[in-house]
C-alpha cells in the first residue's frame, strides 16, 4: 500500500505540532539515485592463521596503498557522477530529457477562500516566501543528498494571516515518471521530534505515467492545525492552483 503511516487516502487527522521555537512541521522527500557508482573500498579478508597469516601483516602497507588508491579512484567516479547528473540550467516545466532522477518538492499556498497566494519550491525564485516562513531546502538533482534529499519547512508561529491552506505536491523534473524512480518517497513530520504523522511510498497505479502526485493538505483550524491524505496522482501539463482547490471541495461534499 502506498501510506505506510497515517490516515489512508482521503482521512484527515490533527496536525501535532510542538510548541517550540517557530512551532516548524515540514514534508521531506525522498528517493535512490539511478545508476549509482560502487563506492565500497574492500580489504582482503583476514587469514586465520600460519603462513598465510604472517604473509598478510608483512604485506599490509601494500593493503593500506591499495586502500588509498582504490578510494582516490572512487571518490572521483563517486564526483563525475554528481557532476553528470546535476543540470546547467534548470529551466522552468518538466525536462523529459534529462536522464536523472529528479524530483521536485514544492508547496502551493492559498487563503480562506481558496485564492492562491503563494508557491515555493526549489526554483531559484521560489525558495522562500516574501514572508520568510515557508521555505525550500534547495534542489536535488539526483537523489544523492537523502534520506530527505527535498524538504519544505513550514513555520507556523507569526506566518501571514491568509495563510490557511498548504498543498504539498511533487513533481518529475525529468524523462522518468514515478513508476520508473527508484524508491521515492514522502513524510509530513513535526519540525522539532522529527516524528511522521504521514507517509507515503510514491506508487502510482498500474499502467499510469504519472509524473505529478498531490500529497496532502494541511490547514489551519482555528487554533490548531489538520491535515489530509490527498494521495493524487497527476500527469505533467497540470495547473496546480487551479486543480488543488478542487480536492478539498470534493473531499467537502
Amino acid at each position: 500500500m502506498a501510506t505506510v503511516r497515517g490516515p489512508q487516502k482521503g482521512g484527515e487527522a490533527e496536525l501535532v505540532i510542538s510548541q517550540d521555537a517557530e512551532n516548524r512541521f515540514f514534508v521531506g522527500l525522498g528517493w535512490d539515485p539511478k545508476d549509482l557508482p560502487d563506492a565500497a573500498v574492500r580489504l582482503p579478508e583476514k587469514p586465520k592463521g600460519g603462513v598465510a597469516l604472517a604473509m598478510y601483516y608483512l604485506l599490509w602497507p601494500l593493503h593500506f596503498l591499495r586502500v588509498f588508491f582504490v578510494s582516490l579512484v572512487k571518490l572521483i567516479a563517486m564526483d563525475m557522477y554528481t557532476q553528470s547528473t546535476s543540470k546547467g540550467e534548470d529551466k522552468p516545466g518538466r525536462d523529459d530529457k534529462s536522464r536523472t532522477f529528479d524530483l521536485d518538492l514544492g508547496c502551493y499556498i492559498f487563503d480562506e477562500a481558496l485564492q492562491f497566494k503563494a508557491y515555493v519550491g526549489p526554483e531559484n525564485n521560489a525558495f522562500i516566501d516574501e514572508s520568510r516562513k515557508v521555505y525550500h531546502s534547495g534542489e536535488d538533482q539526483s537523489g544523492f543528498g537523502g534520506p530527505d534529499d527535498e524538504v519544505v519547512s513550514v513555520e507556523t508561529k507569526s506566518l501571514p494571516a491568509d495563510y490557511r491552506h498548504f498543498f504539498f505536491v511533487v513533481k518529475s523534473d525529468s524523462r522518468y515518471g514515478f513508476q520508473d524512480v527508484r524508491n521515492p518517497s514522502i513524510r509530513l513530520a513535526d519540525g522539532k521530534l522529527n516524528e511522521n504523522m504521514l507517509e507515503s511510498t510514491i506508487t502510482p497505479p498500474v499502467h499510469y505515467n504519472a509524473s505529478g502526485f498531490a500529497f496532502c493538505h494541511v490547514w489551519h483550524d482555528g487554533a490548531g492545525w489538520r491535515f489530509r491524505n490527498l494521495d493524487e496522482y497527476a500527469g505533467a501539463d497540470i495547473d496546480w492552483p487551479a486543480f488543488l482547490p478542487g480536492l478539498v471541495k470534493n473531499a467537502s461534499a
